[in-house]
């Protein structure tokens, strides 16, 4: 036997009828008069087809309930066809949605959605789980405060801001900064190798060389480790496996952003080819 999609508790389950499509009533037209104003009876049968055309939509609302006794299988056959975009918009549905889509068995699922793409979308970083590396591709939502409007993505910290955000969250790296803390005994070159940075020059603000950022909580956690070393052993084999990653992140980006920059111009072709079709087929003929 298949499993049911019961992802509801029993005591949540909504046992609404499935209204047929021949019980679906079509509201009456208004006759329409030769003039004068609306008599009573003209009010009451107006208000009468308000109410049927009313009780009409309250039928086609709801019938996606059953969309919860589907098998399980099926169900993750018909998300593995969606975009990934789609996928986080039926995850936030509801928290119900949002429990099953994210669990940990709904990988595959998510990882077929992102091979469909074209072209080709890199593959998951280590570090990143299937449905964060999907919003901060394709969702312009900020992963600080959910403001929907947040279209700059920070590849190289892996992260989406708003311009709001990111001056709370993105700190400026240079010598004063690595002096006045933990890691006075290092040199910038060598702290931009062992922690994700980005270049980019401020909104609103313009230097001659663009400034290094990384993330605040990156740079708090890496001066807390970094404190808790003794010895310039463990202080080297930190160095070592914290550029290795960084060097392996950093490779991942180039490939993202090639293929972001891959994916914007094959977009734009298509647009420009449906604008030159549809103007052979309808503007031509009327110059003609």
């Amino acid at each position: 036997m298949r499993r049911k999609l019961k992802l509801l508790p029993s005591d949540m389950d909504i046992e609404a009828p499935y209204p047929a499509h021949n019980e679906e009533r079509r509201p009456e037209k208004r006759l329409k008069r030769d003039g004068g104003s609306k008599g009573p009876s003209d009010a009451a049968n107006y208000s009468s087809l308000r109410l049927t055309a009313r009780k009409a939509v309250s039928k086609r609302l709801g019938r996606l309930d059953h969309i919860m006794d589907m098998p399980v299988d099926i169900f993750a056959e018909i998300c593995s066809h969606l975009h990934p975009l789609d996928l986080l918009h039926l995850a936030w549905a509801s928290k119900v949605l949002r429990s099953f889509l994210m669990s940990k068995s709904l990988k595959t699922v998510w990882k077929i959605a992102r091979q469909c793409q074209e072209p080709d979308m890199p593959d998951c970083p280590e570090f990143l789980t299937e449905p964060h590396y999907a919003a901060l591709v394709f969702a312009t939502v900020c992963q600080e405060c959910g403001n929907p409007k947040a279209t700059r993505v920070y590849y190289g910290l892996y992260s989406r801001f708003c311009g709001r955000c990111v001056g709370s969250y993105v700190i400026e790296v240079n010598d004063v900064l690595l002096g006045s803390l933990n890691f006075s005994n290092l040199t910038l070159s060598t702290f931009v190798d062992i922690v994700p940075t980005v270049r980019a020059q401020k909104t609103g603000e313009w230097h001659l060389v663009t400034p290094t950022w990384c993330s605040k909580r990156t740079f708090t956690k890496l001066s807390r480790e970094w404190s808790e070393l003794e010895g310039e052993a463990d202080r080297a084999a930190f160095i070592e496996s914290h550029t290795a990653m960084v060097t392996a992140m950093r490779t991942h980006t180039v490939a993202l952003k090639s293929w972001r920059s891959e994916e914007s111009f094959k977009k734009t072709q298509v647009i420009r080819d449906v604008c030159k079709s549809r103007s052979t087929r309808y503007v031509d003929p009327l110059i003609k």
